[in-house]
């Protein structure tokens, strides 16, 4: 499946990230994949747990999950944020 999904705040997303510093990330809204993958590729992440609902996202983490060791997507409601990163 091709994703056609672009990213419209991705410059404005990362600006607000250190550059300098080791991160832990959440995307919350996970969707096609553009930004963890750009977070992936540009800042030094620890873990970077990706979430959505829905069940097409999990073609598209493939990729993501391919090249990268510190990336994580869960199935379910961005609302479960809390219970979803304790367990």
């Amino acid at each position: 499946m091709e994703n056609l999904h672009k990213s419209v705040m991705i410059k404005e997303i990362i600006s607000f990230l250190p550059l300098t510093k080791s991160i832990n990330v959440i995307d919350a809204t996970f969707g096609g994949g553009g930004y963890s993958k750009t977070i992936l590729e540009k800042f030094n992440v620890n873990q970077l747990l990706a979430i959505d609902r829905d069940p097409i996202s999990k073609i598209f983490a493939k990729e993501i999950e391919s090249k990268f060791s510190n990336f994580s997507l869960i199935n379910d409601k961005f609302s479960k944020i809390e219970e979803i990163v304790q367990n």
